[in-house]
């Protein structure tokens, strides 16, 4: 028996707990919540304000004494006597002032362009003149002139012309007796032949050392 109560009670309190939770949802669900229309909208129309009637000017200058600005009929007149009372008080009341005249205008110079620099032509480069050999035959060499002159004189007797030139060589002054040039070296050869054939009286050959000397000269 107490079993079957205790089974009674539960089910009871289920039961009622289902009730409670249902009527809650009905009443707070959100179609039950009824909408508030939202307020019309006020319009407030603003009053336009009173304007005042425009006050003529008042000239009370003495420069414009006797001038009725009312009476003038035409703008010209009244710029006339504008301009009249601003040039005596250097400020104008009322109506159009004369505008001032523009600003000269100035005179832009165009700005010439700067000369451009010419440069010098350069001279081309000079041409090495052109070299060839030459052919000396040298005769001989002395330390002392006398000895050189002799032996150009003995050479002229021979009919062959020489030159003697001078060497400087460890502080010494050599004369060396030459003949030439010649153009070829064969042509050098021939006449050196002859000048080792030169003799004295006793017939030992005088110039047997003479040598052909190849030197390089400008055309």
């Amino acid at each position: 028996m107490e079993q079957k109560r205790i089974l009674w009670v539960v089910a009871g309190v289920g039961i009622f707990l289902v009730i409670v939770i249902g009527a809650a949802l009905f009443f707070y669900s959100p179609s039950a919540v009824t909408e508030v229309p939202p307020a019309p909208a006020v319009t407030t129309r603003m009053q336009p304000l009173p304007v005042a009637p425009p006050v003529p000017p008042n000239y009370t200058d003495p420069a414009l004494a006797g001038i009725d600005l009312n009476a003038l009929g035409n703008a010209a007149a009244t710029n006339a006597a504008v301009s009249a009372f601003t040039t005596v008080n250097g400020t104008i009341i009322g109506g159009a002032a004369t505008p001032p005249p523009p600003p000269p205008e100035e005179k832009v110079m165009a700005k010439k362009p700067a000369p451009k620099k010419v440069e010098p032509k350069k001279a081309p480069p000079k041409k090495a003149p052109p070299k060839e050999k030459a052919y000396w035959i040298q005769v001989a060499s002395f330390l002392d002139q006398i000895y050189a002159d002799q032996a150009r004189e003995t050479l002229a007797a021979s009919k062959i012309d020489s030159d003697v030139f001078t060497k400087d060589n460890g502080g010494k002054t050599y004369y060396r007796v030459r003949v030439g040039p010649y153009k070829t070296r064969s042509e050098a050869e021939y006449w050196m032949n002859i000048i080792r054939d030169i003799r004295n009286n006793k017939g030992q050959a005088l110039y047997s050392g003479s040598f052909i000397a190849e030197v390089v000269v400008s055309k």
